[in-house]
């Protein structure tokens, strides 16, 4: 009998381990992910097994530099998430790795890293870029019921200042309405990867002019450096002011123009972010004084216009920051700022 008893029991026990192991957590790992090889900004899809949902808990690295998580949401398997995250800037071939409570688990094979295709500026006849340019309110956000509509179609080469050149039809309408203005024509060309622009393509950043004042910053015809990747910054431009006159008196001072090699960025517009974008800032500025009925007074200026691009699809977004522009006894105003992002393009 005492034998039976033991028998019933031992067959409980086993049983019971059985039901204990059968509901053990599932191991964490990478199953795979999608696609297999990108380049720096590209979407790819981890699935895992095991881990959290919780973004907050997760470190996925691409062979050891940080990716951004966008989202995680449940696979069709139990137990099974999808990861949607981004080739950062800086990863090279090799494993993809996610840390969980201060462990890592790393994929069975490697995520190879392409070189970056397309060209951060394009230029090819009949592309065209549309874009939305928004009015910043005083907390430099932009004010998105009201906007205009700019837009730049490359219409072939020609010769411009000695130089072939891309030729771009430049127009701005209004939302809503179907009343354009033709601007001045944009031209650009390109030397390796270094891209040049006309000078009228500073006409935004140099425009500080109001009624009754308008400040004689217009630069020459001339070819400026806009994008230069081998370089963190350089000169664009500089003029040096002497006794230069202008509506109320003279201006004595230098005024110069730099771009600033940013980087890889990450930025948004609308709902998508772009993680390969490389931002170049185009910084103005004037040192001097303004001599008036008033006196010598100090004049100091100084604004910055970033632009972002992503290479295959050129400028994404730039944006100009309001500035108080003051000359004492004669002007106390804001200069308005704006944000301007692209809303459809072509390119063939």
């Amino acid at each position: 009998m005492k034998k039976i008893v033991y028998v019933i029991i031992a067959i409980l026990f086993l049983a019971s381990c059985s039901d204990d192991n059968s509901t053990q957590p599932t191991e964490n790992r990478i199953i795979y992910f999608s696609p297999t090889s990108g380049s720096v900004g590209n979407v790819v899809e981890i699935v895992i097994e095991g881990f959290t949902n919780k973004k907050s808990e997760l470190e996925v690295k691409f062979n050891g530099k940080v990716a951004v998580i966008d989202t995680i949401t449940k696979a069709a398997s139990n137990n099974q998430f999808v990861i949607r995250t981004f080739v950062p800037s800086g990863a090279t071939t090799g494993k993809i790795s996610i840390t969980y409570k201060g462990k890592t688990y790393y994929s069975e094979t490697d995520f190879v890293v392409n070189a970056l295709g397309g060209d951060l500026l394009p230029l090819g006849n009949g592309w065209y870029w549309v874009y939305k340019k928004y009015q910043l309110d005083t907390n430099s956000n932009p004010i998105m019921n009201y906007y205009t509509l700019d837009s730049l179609v490359c219409v072939g080469k020609e010769f411009i200042l000695q130089q072939e050149a891309y030729k771009f039809l430049s127009f701005s309408s209004f939302d809503n309405s179907n009343q354009y203005n033709q601007n001045k024509n944009q031209y650009f060309y390109k030397v390796n990867n270094t891209y040049f622009a006309h000078s009228s393509w500073f006409d935004d950043l140099v425009n500080f002019g109001s009624s009754g004042l308008v400040l004689p910053f217009e630069i020459t015809d001339q070819w400026v450096k806009i994008i230069n990747p081998n370089q963190n910054d350089w000169r664009i431009y500089s003029h040096t002011f002497v006794n230069e006159q202008f509506s109320f008196g003279t201006i004595n001072g230098e005024l110069t123009i730099d771009g600033i090699n940013k980087g890889s960025v990450s930025t948004t517009i609308s709902s998508t972010t772009f993680q390969n974008a490389v931002q170049v800032d185009y910084k103005f500025k004037f040192v001097g004084n303004a001599q008036t009925q008033f006196g010598n007074l100090p004049l100091n200026l100084e604004r910055i216009l970033s632009i972002y691009y992503v290479p295959g699809i050129g400028k994404i977004k730039s944006k100009m920051l309001p500035m108080r522009f003051v000359v004492e006894g004669l002007i106390d105003q804001i200069i308005p700022g704006y944000e301007q992002q692209l809303s459809k393009n072509f390119i063939n």
